[in-house]
């Protein structure tokens, strides 16, 4: 290309100088599309050209995903969302990034759905009404997040993101969130090994909770635990 017609060379029609850096993010590049720079010298009345191939690689998409875990009532609906994926060359979200449903049950290849009354896909939203899947079933669930381009076909290689796996129960099941609880203010995003972990259980509105157990395959010391809330010294959790 030409100064004049790729906006990541600066000095309108001409640039003189030997040394060329363009900051990134560098503009007007399209993963995989090459751009052809072409330099000039001369010396002496003698002109030389060089020809250089720059090919933007496209950066990793973080594909996340957030839904349920664990046992769900069958009578609500479930809500899933993989709208906190993003893509690190495209932060303002100017491209609309796409996305594909995998739902498996755990007696695969027994389908998820009965009927073609799947629910409502928007956007890299998706949400399943009620009574429609197995009661007594694990049901997993993994979204694949990729780039499109300006007719909306796939462009690149897909990303999956961490499945979700939950299990519709009966509609009387009651149903709740495990919470941290951090004093006053919001907990971060990750905990400190170094401090004890405070935890306390929600239930959903309408679930009568008559007992608490808790559990854990890192913790195996947990039995016996029947309050709402439960601190777990941090000399018993795990590492990593």
């Amino acid at each position: 290309k030409t100064p004049s017609t790729w906006a990541a060379i600066p000095g309108g029609t001409l640039y003189t100088k030997k040394d060329l850096v363009v900051p990134g993010p560098v503009p007007d590049v399209t993963a995989g599309v090459p751009n052809v720079v072409t330099f000039s010298a001369s010396t002496g009345g003698t002109a030389v050209t060089a020809d250089v191939t720059l090919t933007a690689q496209a950066s990793a998409l973080q594909a996340n995903l957030r839904g349920p875990q664990g046992d769900i009532r069958v009578d609500r609906p479930v809500y899933l969302s993989a709208a906190g994926s993003i893509d690190p060359d495209d932060p303002l979200g100017v491209k609309p990034l796409g996305i594909t449903w995998q739902c498996t049950r755990s007696d695969f290849p027994t389908p998820c759905f009965s009927t073609a009354a799947t629910g409502t896909q928007s956007g890299l939203n998706w949400t399943i009404p009620p009574n429609s899947l197995g009661i007594g079933v694990p049901h997993t669930i993994v979204a694949s997040i990729f780039r499109t381009n300006a007719n909306g076909a796939p462009v690149g290689t897909p990303v999956a993101t961490p499945a979700v796996t939950f299990t519709p129960k009966p509609a009387a099941t009651p149903t709740g969130r495990v919470r941290r609880v951090c004093g006053s203010g919001n907990c971060p995003i990750r905990h400190s090994a170094e401090n004890d972990l405070a935890l306390t259980l929600v239930p959903d509105t309408g679930s009568d909770v008559a007992s608490v157990a808790w559990s854990s395959q890192q913790i195996t010391n947990l039995a016996g635990a029947s309050a709402f809330d439960l601190v777990i010294p941090s000399a018993q959790l795990p590492g990593g």
